[in-house]
């Protein structure tokens, strides 16, 4: 977290317990809510976009997987979005954006 303004939170699920660690908006009920269907996926996705304190936070799932490809858990990364929306409303003509 300490690379990125942008990322506000992780939460570590592991495959034997629901969550192994948390840290920043990790801790939020309302993530780890989410987490329970992110548990299940194999591949990096993205979660739909979450609401917290009025602001909008893109949730990011990773599987962790070992040497064998079994699942041993997920990685949650929330980010906010106010750089990519600062980036999608730039009004600058090509080449300056």
């Amino acid at each position: 977290m300490d690379l990125s303004t942008e990322i506000i939170g992780i939460l570590r699920l592991a495959a034997n317990q629901p969550i192994a660690a948390a840290c920043g908006y990790g801790n939020d009920a309302s993530i780890q809510a989410k987490a329970v269907a992110a548990r299940h996926s194999d591949n990096i996705s993205l979660l739909e976009p979450l609401p917290l304190n009025g602001r909008r936070y893109i949730v990011v799932s990773a599987p962790i997987l070992n040497r064998q490809r079994e699942r041993q858990g997920a990685d949650l990364v929330i980010m906010g979005t106010n750089r990519l929306q600062s980036i999608v409303s730039n009004t600058q003509p090509m080449g300056r954006n």
